[in-house]
């Protein structure tokens, strides 16, 4: 919190505006049975520190110590939750064409703290899709290493992470598509991100989860390319043979 002057009775005097400093206000003689009242007005500095979910405020009367009894001390205490919470979103894409067999795509991730907290803890989860293998080279430090094939899961360890930060990843792949995926048609990867949640939970959970599909290239029937060679032959052979049935047809002819 920061002191407001505005919203306080005119007097205090503060060594500083920052959390934790001494704030006095000096009321002079105070006859007994009778009272007064002073307004010490806060506003709360946004984003909020990890870890603060409390506003604890303190006050305390006292004399100079001049009374016959003593010096006097009543002390007073006010709690107030502070509404604030970290808010992780997650985005992916990938420029990639539909991908043939041993093919690459890389996937690019980003990720967002949008909240008024700051996060601790934060991961970015991504499982390597059906039809690929995780490669290591092409992608950010994910945990996993290169080659692991399709339902591994790989994460992206980010830990505290400031209201207002992004961040960047990539997530590489490799096309294996094997005899047991012959009928598969996309890639559908998933990427999802939070945080450890001591901070509280997420308020828009459905921003943390993010899906890209790209097709597969269908490989078409194709027919083999014939040498050249071949076809001048298969050429040569077929005049052969309609010059052979011309030469009998006119024979037949002057028979007749």
């Amino acid at each position: 919190t920061v002191f407001s002057s505005n919203l306080s009775s005119p007097g205090w005097n503060c060594a500083a505006n920052t959390p934790g400093s001494i704030c006095t206000l000096n009321v002079g003689p105070l006859p007994a049975q009778s009272g007064s009242r002073a307004d010490f007005g806060l506003t709360t500095d946004f984003p909020a520190a990890a870890g603060v979910n409390l506003i604890s405020n303190t006050v305390v009367l006292e004399d100079d110590g001049s009374s016959p009894l003593g010096p006097q001390r009543e002390e007073a205490r006010d709690v107030t939750p502070l509404i604030a919470n970290p808010d992780m979103v997650v985005e992916k894409s990938t420029n990639a064409q539909p991908p043939r067999q041993g093919e690459v795509v890389t996937y690019q991730i980003s990720y967002r703290q949008v909240g008024n907290q700051d996060a601790t803890g934060v991961v970015v989860r991504e499982i390597v899709p059906p039809g690929t293998e995780y490669l290591a080279a092409e992608s950010s430090n994910w945990s996993c290493p290169d080659g692991s094939p399709a339902g591994t899961l790989c994460l992206l360890n980010i830990g505290n992470f400031a209201a207002g930060a992004s961040g960047e990843a990539t997530f590489a792949v490799t096309v294996v598509v094997n005899e047991t995926e012959t009928q598969l048609e996309r890639i559908v990867n998933v990427v999802e991100t939070n945080d450890d949640g001591r901070n509280g939970s997420d308020p828009t959970p459905s921003n943390n989860v993010d899906v890209a599909i790209l097709e597969i290239f269908t490989q078409a029937i194709s027919i083999p390319v014939m040498p050249r060679l071949f076809l001048l032959s298969l050429l040569l052979a077929t005049i052969g043979i309609a010059a052979h049935f011309l030469r009998n047809r006119r024979s037949t002819r002057q028979l007749q």
